[in-house]
C-alpha cells in the first residue's frame, strides 16, 4: 500500500510541476482519497481538482477541456465490464486537449496470487468484471491505445518500488 500511495503521488506532484499548477485532475473512483488535501497542504493545488465517485456528486460537477487534465483509477476499472471500462477510457482520451492517465490496477490476475485474490472476493460477492483486461502490462497498455490514447506506459510494483527514495523505503 505504501509503494502505491507514494508511487501514485510522486506522479501527481510530477504532472503539477510540469504544468505549474495550470491544469486539473479528475480522480476516477476517489473514494475517502485525501490528496486534494495533502496538495493544498504542500501548496500544490491544480487550476481544478474533481474527485469523481458517486453519480449525484458527478452530476454536479463540471470540467475545462481546454486545461491539461490529469486522471486517476486506482483499482476502478476491473470492476467495470471491459466494454464499460473502454467507453470510460474513450470518452477520456477524446474529451481532453491535453490529458494523462495513472491506472493503478492489477496485471498478472491468471498466476496462483491473482487467482486466489479473485476466489477471496468472489466468497465476498464481489465480482471483478474486468478481471480478463488484466491479463499483463501489455494488455494493460494495449487497452489504453485501443481506446485513443497516443501513447501508453506501464511499470508493475516491483519497478516502482525500486525506484522509491531510499531513505523513504527504510
Amino acid at each position: 500500500y505504501f509503494a502505491r500511495v507514494h508511487g501514485v503521488n510522486q506522479l501527481i506532484k510530477a504532472f503539477l510541476r510540469k504544468t505549474e499548477c495550470h491544469c486539473q485532475i479528475l480522480n476516477l473512483g476517489a473514494g475517502m482519497d485525501t490528496t486534494f488535501w495533502k496538495l493544498k497542504d504542500e501548496d500544490l493545488l491544480p487550476t481544478k481538482y474533481f474527485e469523481v465517485d458517486f453519480p449525484m456528486i458527478v452530476a454536479r460537477k463540471l470540467h475545462n477541456i481546454k486545461l491539461p487534465t490529469l486522471l486517476i483509477t486506482e483499482c476502478v476499472l476491473v470492476y467495470m465490464t471491459p466494454e464499460q471500462s473502454a467507453n470510460l477510457l474513450k470518452w477520456a482520451a477524446n474529451s481532453f486537449e491535453t490529458a494523462m492517465l495513472i491506472n493503478y490496477e492489477q496485471v498478472n490476475m491468471g498466476d496462483r496470487f491473482g487467482q486466489i485474490m479473485i476466489e477471496n472476493l468472489r466468497r465476498r460477492q464481489c465480482d471483478l468484471a474486468g478481471v480478463e483486461t488484466c491479463k499483463s502490462l501489455e494488455s494493460q497498455k494495449e487497452r489504453l491505445l485501443l481506446t485513443g490514447w497516443e501513447t501508453a506506459s506501464a511499470v508493475d510494483m516491483m519497478e516502482l518500488y525500486s525506484k522509491l527514495p531510499r531513505a523513504e523505503v527504510n
